[in-house]
């Protein structure tokens, strides 16, 4: 149970925090008994967490089996507000809302209730951010915007407080972990605020991105086969440039190295700070780490490329379409080398997502709920891109991997309902009518 906590003690972290001592993990949370109305919908946790782990779990493993186990088989579960909220975000994720009623879903409006009573009650802890995450993950793969902007933001907040972003060195609300899993699942749910933060941005332009990039300090997560089975796991630096073989294809780590170019690219496309010979150095620079990091994607004795790496690729291709989008066809850059290896890239880039899609049409057949939304803006640049290469050149092959991309968002949309936006503008840009 939470103990009491003076509000003064709290207060101290944000007025003098050379005064502020870290309080017990733990020590802030709901007290007393789960409101009624909150606890109806999880009669079976069981089945909860099965489809949970089977889905969601599957790319975005940021959340212990073994420790949401032992707290949702609790017999005072009825007193765990963050673990029911937790619970309760975790069904909502994995849950499907009819067409245009993704906001109407009465589990929507219980799971944002609950969060806010929980947050007002002034609870700080892993599982409330890991909440948010999971909310945030429903508002932008159902396309409700701006609230999911909102929510991670208030995600990166909320880690921030707990010092999550620069361990060891920025002030932080508790007492560091005391186990490596503990550790480790903190790990992995900050990456996962930078994950969601990150891909949140891919299609804006001068919104900054909300959470700072990851310094030396922040380790890679695990490998997935040692997390999920409880067992101590090598964590790594992010900014090594070979990545290890337990952290070679599917595995979160590779995602959260990705995302972290992946962010670096976003940052790139609104800078103006940067001399134009010094921003066009770091444009070379970062289309070379991200082809490189594709590379890893493959296997390196046959060149067949790797089935569980294609969010991963995803990011990627997406980060690589925002860097030529900007140096292809712009001719304040003529003649620079970007501009080559941007208009080089652009010829093929279509062609290597519609292969990617064709392996995520085989994914939706098997298991369509452990699809990761995270490929659909990828789909969307490349599909605008197909689009209008047809328009001038009629590239061959260029007409059947548009007919792919568009397959996928048409069986994707019956799960992520972000992919009936992304239909409507391919629409309205470039033509492209699909049936509802």
């Amino acid at each position: 149970m939470p103990q009491h906590i003076p509000r003064s003690a709290v207060s101290a972290l944000f007025l003098s925090t050379d005064s502020f001592n870290p309080l017990p993990p733990g020590s802030l949370g709901p007290k007393g008994q789960v409101p009624g109305q909150f606890l109806e919908g999880l009669q079976n946790v069981e089945e909860i967490r099965d489809l949970y782990f089977s889905s969601i779990h599957r790319w975005l493993p940021m959340i212990s089996k073994a420790r949401l186990t032992q707290a949702s088989n609790d017999p005072q579960l009825k007193y765990d507000g963050t673990t029911v909220l937790l619970l309760t975000c975790m069904k909502l994720v994995t849950t499907t809302p009819h067409r245009n009623k993704a906001f109407e879903l009465p589990l929507y409006q219980l799971a944002k209730q609950f969060y806010f009573c929980v947050e007002t009650a002034g609870s700080i802890c892993i599982p409330l951010l890991q909440s948010s995450v999971l909310i945030a993950v429903y508002e932008f793969s159902q396309g409700l915007y701006p609230a999911a902007y909102l929510t991670i933001a208030q995600a990166a907040r909320h880690g921030t407080m707990m010092g999550l972003h620069y361990r060891g060195k920025a002030a932080r609300m508790f007492h560091e972990a005391e186990t490596w899993t503990q550790r480790e699942e903190e790990r992995r749910t900050w990456w996962a605020v930078l994950l969601v933060d990150r891909y949140l941005h891919a299609g804006t332009y001068g919104f900054p991105i909300i959470t700072c990039d990851p310094v030396k300090e922040n380790f890679l997560p695990c490998d997935d086969a040692s997390w999920d089975t409880g067992l101590l796991g090598l964590n790594e630096s992010f900014l090594s440039s070979t990545p290890s073989r337990s952290l070679k294809g599917g595995q979160f780590g590779t995602l959260c190295r990705t995302c972290h170019i992946f962010g670096r690219v976003v940052r790139h496309k609104y800078d103006d700070i940067l001399e134009i010979p010094d921003k066009l150095n770091e444009a070379i620079q970062l289309n070379r780490a991200i082809i490189a990091l594709e590379s890893t994607f493959e296997d390196p004795t046959t060149g067949c490329e790797f089935k569980d790496c294609d969010v991963c690729r995803a990011l990627c291709y997406s980060a690589r379409m925002i860097l030529y989008n900007m140096y292809a066809y712009n001719q304040r850059y003529n003649g620079t080398d970007i501009q080559k290896a941007s208009i080089e890239g652009m010829a093929t880039i279509g062609l290597s997502v519609a292969r990617m899609a064709g392996r995520v049409q085989e994914a939706v057949m098997t298991n369509i709920g452990a699809v990761s939304p995270l490929i659909c803006h990828c789909l969307y640049q490349a599909a605008g891109r197909c689009a209008r290469s047809l328009r001038e050149n009629c590239q061959s092959g260029m007409k059947m991997a548009l007919t792919t991309i568009i397959d996928t968002f048409s069986m994707l949309r019956d799960r992520w309902r972000i992919c009936d936006d992304y239909l409507k503008l391919l629409e309205v840009e470039d033509g492209i009518m699909v049936e509802s």
